[in-house]
């Protein structure tokens, strides 16, 4: 079984001469690097197994466009590796704290580790089921050699656990040394991204010098840095800035930090979507498909992206199959919210949550919720007042449903969007660590409010 599926994995390699060539120069580091060995196939051992592996293509990506993905998941008599490896609790930060938490000062700074999981061993006993057939790529005949993980595999179930507890475990054990580094690790990191923002350039300039030796200390190497402040990146080497940056004409680049798109330069977020192409065939399938590529995980793009879900929710209604051609009028309506999608870059979100000038006397949040027959929402803002007495609000982030099917008043709606408000508040203040007597919510509807009002054991 291990050996079909390597030998597929070869055809598809053979159709293409660079990804062949950068596979097997990815093999020859891992070997180089000792995150791998060859091991003798006369030594019979039991209770090994063997991953499959196989390549994806990463063309938009600075480095490492070509990975090698090492598929657990696939069954042998019914059975994965997977099926057989508890998993571990989940310890990585939501998307969305990190997100929030990257907002709060005007001093952004953002890295990646090299190769995580990789500079992370696993135990000796463990390493024989995490072995996997190759060859030279100008073999396709043949018996293939045997190599044997000695480091955490990216496609094993247990895998980001164990990352997130090696991470987390050495920033608590080093955070009297490295105080900012480690609040950075346990509250502003996903998986091997680190972002984070601070007050003042010197702080940003102590915070990369901190994260730097953290992580070194933990064996690892951070990154392709990047921040919005030239004066931190004039402290960090060439070498380990992303390779956009130059910093002779303060050209800064635009990347995306956790998927959404940052321009560095400006210090905003904003939004690129490809428009459909000449050939696209109006379907439920193809629809969704286009529709789940825009990721806005701060609600930025509600407005728009609501009247894709209730298109999408009139399609179901309808009854028609995923390949089923829609009608003209759902047609008439898809093209029009498609003819939209290049307008998406001019959309341009401040990044910061406050004024970079001027020293922050009182913080509130002000939450706004709406509903109608076919919607609700909640957005929220933040209203902060500074000593020389100006005012700043900034969108802070929103969410949008679609009514459900059943039956419902329009006062229900406001009270489910009142509902939905709250959770988002709610989330909101935990991700910036603000207290409840900071928020005020805000609703037109009246029944809304006396409902809240009113004592439980009326209803």
């Amino acid at each position: 079984m291990a050996l079909q599926r390597l030998e597929n994995t070869e055809k598809r390699l053979m159709k293409n001469p660079e990804v062949r060539d950068s596979y097997s120069k990815t093999i020859e580091q891992y070997l180089e690097k000792g995150y791998i060995r060859k091991i003798n196939q006369d030594d019979e051992k039991y209770g090994k197994w063997f991953l499959p592996h196989f390549p994806v293509i990463r063309p938009d990506k600075s480095t490492t466009k070509t990975r090698i993905v090492f598929n657990a998941s696939a069954k042998h008599c019914g059975v994965s590796l997977n099926d057989m490896i508890q998993c571990g609790p989940k310890l990585q930060n939501e998307l969305f704290d990190v997100l929030l938490r990257f907002r709060r000062n005007s001093v952004a700074i953002v890295c990646d580790i090299a190769e995580m999981y990789l500079r992370i061993k696993v135990p000796q006993d463990d390493r024989p089921y995490q072995q996997f057939l190759w060859r030279d790529v100008n073999m396709t005949e043949g018996k293939p050699d045997v190599y044997e993980f000695s480091s955490v595999v990216f496609g094993i179930n247990s895998s980001p656990f164990q990352a997130q507890f090696v991470a987390q475990t050495h920033a608590e054990t080093n955070r009297e040394t490295y105080p900012m580094a480690a609040e950075t690790v346990l509250k502003s990191t996903y998986m091997d991204d680190s972002m984070d923002s601070v007050s003042t350039e010197e702080d940003g300039v102590k915070l990369y010098s901190q994260l730097s030796a953290l992580w070194e200390k933990a064996g690892m190497y951070a990154r392709k840095w990047l921040s919005y402040s030239v004066g931190v990146l004039q402290h960090i080497p060439p070498e380990d800035v992303v390779p956009e940056v130059d910093l002779h004409d303060n050209s800064l680049p635009s990347v995306k930090t956790l998927g959404v798109l940052w321009k560095a330069k400006d210090d905003i977020f904003t939004f690129k979507a490809s428009p459909i192409e000449d050939d696209f065939t109006y379907t439920k399938r193809n629809f969704l498909r286009k529709i789940a590529m825009l990721f806005d995980p701060l609600g930025f793009l509600g407005p728009y992206t609501i009247r894709a879900k209730v298109l999408l929710q009139e399609m179901w209604t309808a009854g028609l199959d995923w390949d089923d051609v829609l009608s003209e009028d759902l047609i008439s309506k898809a093209e029009k919210w498609f003819r939209e999608l290049t307008e998406l870059s001019l959309i341009e979100v401040p990044k910061c949550l406050r004024l970079s000038n001027g020293e922050i006397i009182s913080t509130y949040l002000h939450t706004f919720v709406d509903a109608s027959q076919d919607a609700f929402g909640a957005v929220v803002y933040q209203r902060c007042i500074y000593d020389d007495g100006s005012v700043s609000v900034r969108l802070v982030t929103a969410k949008s449903k679609v009514a459900p099917l059943t039956a419902g008043s329009i006062p229900r709606l406001e009270l489910m969007g009142a509902v939905l408000g709250l959770r988002l508040t709610l989330s909101v203040t935990s991700a910036l660590e603000m207290d409840g007597d900071q928020c005020t919510f805000w609703t037109d509807s009246m029944n809304v409010l006396c409902w809240i009002k009113a004592q439980s054991r009326s209803f």
